[in-house]
């Protein structure tokens, strides 16, 4: 019986030589609070912001992309411009730093001694920044820009650094977290250790930024105490903290924060609530409730505006505290960036999925309850709620959808653009799955519909039909390998078999995951099937579902196979294919973090892989086998994409590529390129170098 290993591989002793490009991707942009800005270049309608590791720039007004360059090897969290100095600071989630100029060229490329970017701040002049990193080892971070006597930058580097874990510990705690130190708990502990020492997690930093004095304000957040705001000097030597809980509840934590402006700043917490704070004694000076759970915010003059995330309401506030103004802005939603091109006329609106510029009719009155009128807006939105489901048709063709019903075709090599040219329909019902049976597309949704549309070279959108009602909601759908069967998994754990070429004859219907009693109240649940593979001649099939098993079925009588279990979370991906080496493998991955690798033809568990560098929350959502690679492809809930060798079982890559989940993962037919969809409302194509 083959050898039970159990490989949890730190993507730092990863193979080194692997990196993962984009060549293709569609979609809006990842905008941060500190991701994305004004392009200029004389053109009040051109925006620079990210896409995973790709800088992008938009002319809303063309409704054209007309840059795209990736500079980073995973997600850009911070992109930000110095105008002082004419230089862009670029810093990706992992660490990876650059300075860029105009033409998005790398000044100085530089390294954080840290992971987890997600904030930074420049100083005016452009001879410092800082920003902050989140986990166990959240620190705040001061870099100084160097420049010779010609002017030109030629290094940047690190003049101080806190660690936010050692802040609260007395001298043999700290002792204590250096001999952890020394030893990488993602390495060589197991779960329970690792643990237990990650607990600092819960002690991080989550924003920092410059005030006019020329210090530091941070934003600190620990377990089961109000957030703080840390005031450093340009030494590295903090000078006060400030707790901060104007409602009482020490589990608000913060969302946003502003600029300084004239001695204060503002911070945004959850439930909408805002305080004016006074940036050198860090007084609170007034407290507000704004509409909406404000994401972002930004000053107009001496007012601060705010944006509801989910509804787009703009409201203008006075340092008192008084609301002055509001606007309603339509198809501004899930908002967290805000810019302006002209201060108090004309706004930038970033979303999870969308791109606005909104003309605002500015009012001299300061007069509380005025109201300013949205003119006119420009809107670049692609794929809307979360995207999900995706199927290549061939090896540069694919299809993708989202909740919000919407099916894009695209394809690789072409200028995305917003027109017509492109295969678009809106079925109106949610999007799950996808699968192609050669040029018929099937479209699976949430509510239990089954969709074909037949796709004409010009998208033509007339050309689909509802097919089949499932009592269930169609969540995961896969073709045979001749490509003449389809099945069906459904939200009642019900397996469909139809014949794509006897005109859509059922073939087979039966249940292979049986309800359970679940709950306190052990009510009885039906398990869904999330995933499906078929074995590589097509005789068997295997079913992935929710009550932590994987089910093979005999694909011609529906008999039970095998049952394979392990796993101690819902199953959420399976893959069976036949590796270079001839050996047939059966993979999945669960929400317990964990892929196990199984003979494909006795079901016997192989291995069991684990990546340990993941920051925060997170399961497994897809995995893909690539046969010709022997390649392992995961992908995770936070957006990480990692990639195992299944011959060494060495952890190729691990990094994050969305800023959502990732919800749809597969290989072109040429096996050369794999196209990932996240919640993100972002599709991108990549290759392996």
């Amino acid at each position: 019986m083959p050898q039970l290993v159990i490989f949890q591989i730190s993507a730092m002793a990863a193979v080194k030589h692997i990196s993962m490009s984009i060549s293709d991707t569609w979609g809006i942009g990842c905008l941060r609070q500190t991701a994305g800005f004004p392009a200029g270049n004389g053109n009040k309608f051109q925006y620079m912001c990210p896409i995973g590791p790709l800088i992008v720039v938009w002319d809303i007004e063309k409704k054209q992309r007309i840059l795209s360059k990736q500079v980073a090897d995973d997600f850009i969290s911070v992109l930000i411009k110095n105008d002082g100095i004419d230089l862009i600071l670029m810093v990706s989630y992992s660490g990876q730093g650059k300075l860029l100029n105009s033409a998005l060229t790398s000044v100085c490329p530089f390294e954080v001694p840290g992971r987890n970017v997600i904030y930074a701040s420049w100083l005016e002049g452009g001879s410092l920044f800082s920003l902050c990193t989140i986990g166990h080892a959240s620190s705040l971070f001061l870099f100084e820009v160097d420049a010779g006597k010609d002017g030109v930058v030629s290094k940047v580097s690190l003049k101080w650094s806190v660690k936010a874990s050692t802040l609260y510990r007395t001298q043999a705690q700290q002792q204590e977290s250096l001999d952890d130190e020394a030893c990488d708990h993602d390495d060589c502990c197991d779960d329970a250790t690792a643990s237990a020492n990650k607990n600092d997690q819960y002690q991080s930093y989550y924003g920092c930024m410059f005030s006019e004095e020329n210090t530091i304000i941070s934003i600190f957040n620990r377990q089961n105490s109000p957030f703080e705001i840390h005031l450093y000097n340009l030494e590295g030597i903090c000078l006060q903290k400030q707790p901060v809980s104007p409602l009482g509840d020490s589990r608000t934590s913060m969302l946003c924060m502003s600029e300084c402006r004239n001695g204060r700043f503002a911070v945004g917490m959850e439930r909408g609530v805002f305080v004016f704070i006074e940036s050198k004694s860090l007084e609170t000076l007034s407290v507000f409730q704004s509409q909406g759970s404000a994401q972002v915010c930004l000053w107009d003059g001496d007012l601060l505006t705010t944006v509801a995330y989910q509804s787009g309401v703009l409201q203008w506030w006075s340092i008192s505290g008084e609301i002055i103004k509001e606007a309603r802005v339509e198809n501004a939603e899930s908002v967290i960036h805000l810019s302006w091109s002209i201060p108090g006329k004309e706004l930038w609106i970033g979303g999870v999925t969308s791109l606005n510029y909104v003309f605002v009719q500015s009012s001299p009155s300061l007069v509380s309850g005025a109201t300013a009128n949205v003119l006119r807006m420009l809107t670049l939105i692609e794929h809307k709620v979360a995207g999900c489901g995706l199927s290549f048709k061939d090896n540069s063709t694919l299809a993708t959808g989202d909740l919000a019903g919407n099916v894009f075709i695209s394809k690789m090599g072409t200028d995305f653009k917003f027109d017509d040219t492109r295969g678009k329909i809106n079925i109106k019902s949610s999007v799950r799955c996808l699968v192609w049976v050669l040029d018929e597309l099937f479209i699976g949704t949430l509510e239990g519909t089954l969709f074909k549309w037949v796709v004409p070279e010009n998208g033509n959108p007339t050309n689909y039909e509802l097919i089949y009602n499932f009592p269930f909601g169609v969540l995961s759908m896969r073709t045979s390998n001749s490509q003449k069967l389809l099945a069906i998994g459904t939200g009642g754990g019900d397996l469909y078999i139809f014949d794509t070429v006897k005109k859509f004859q059922l073939m087979l219907e039966t249940r292979t995951h049986m309800p359970q009693n679940v709950g306190p109240e052990m009510e009885e649940r039906f398990m869904e099937i999330w995933s499906i593979a078929w074995e590589p001649s097509d005789s068997l099939i295997a079913t992935a579902s929710e009550d932590k098993s994987s089910v093979v079925t005999d694909a011609k009588t529906g008999n039970l196979v095998e049952t394979i279990k392990g796993h101690t979370t819902a199953v959420t991906s399976i893959d069976w294919k036949t590796l270079s080496n001839k050996n047939c493998i059966l993979a999945t991955c669960a929400d317990d973090r964990t892929a196990r690798v199984h003979d494909g033809k006795t079901f016997v568990l192989l291995k069991i892989l684990k990546p340990n560098d993941i920051h925060g929350w997170y399961t497994m959502t897809y995995l893909s086998i690539n046969p010709s690679k022997d390649w392992l492809l995961c992908s995770t809930q936070n957006g990480y994409l990692v990639l195992w060798d299944l011959r060494t079982m060495l952890c190729l890559f691990c990094k994050k590529l969305h800023c959502g989940s990732i919800e749809g993962l597969e290989w072109n037919k040429s096996l050369q390129n794999f196209a990932s969809i996240g919640s993100d409302c972002i599709v991108n194509v990549f290759s392996i170098c």
